[in-house]
């Protein structure tokens, strides 16, 4: 009986000194800044650099300037850890949709974006704060 009471009580410890180390990883992993999104750790300055580039579609852009991001976009998204998708409506009541392997949908917005308009950037963030979705209308 004796020994079956210092097994439990070995037992216990054995589990408590698990809980502990556990705490600690989780904590640890925790304070390093690093987010973890669908299973690729990203770390803030990465989210930073990502976002900065961007950024500079949020605001007046002229047509031009979509068709350029949307190509920066397609090239970026080829090898992208953190891809964006891209929704541009050319005009009212029309809307084109890519990510990175809608080519028809990419060709569209080339093809039909007037160059010389001006249009409405605005970037969406996901829970994690990464720019995954930019969307372009017309002023």
């Amino acid at each position: 009986m004796e020994n079956a009471s210092k097994a439990i009580i070995i037992a216990g410890a054995v589990i408590i000194v698990l809980l502990i180390i556990s705490l600690a990883v989780y904590f640890y992993s925790q304070s390093t800044g690093v987010v973890d999104i669908f299973g690729k750790k990203i770390s803030a300055t990465e989210i930073k650099n990502h976002n900065n580039s961007f950024l500079v579609y949020d605001g007046e852009v002229l047509g031009v300037e979509v068709v350029n991001s949307c190509i920066k976009i397609k090239e970026y998204n080829v090898n992208a850890r953190l891809p964006i998708k891209v929704t541009v409506y050319p005009e009212k009541g029309k809307s084109y949709t890519f990510s990175y392997d809608d080519i028809e949908q990419y060709q569209n917005v080339l093809n039909e974006v007037n160059r010389t308009r001006v249009y409405k950037g605005t970037v969406a963030y996901s829970n994690e704060g990464i720019i995954d979705t930019i969307t372009f209308e017309p002023k």
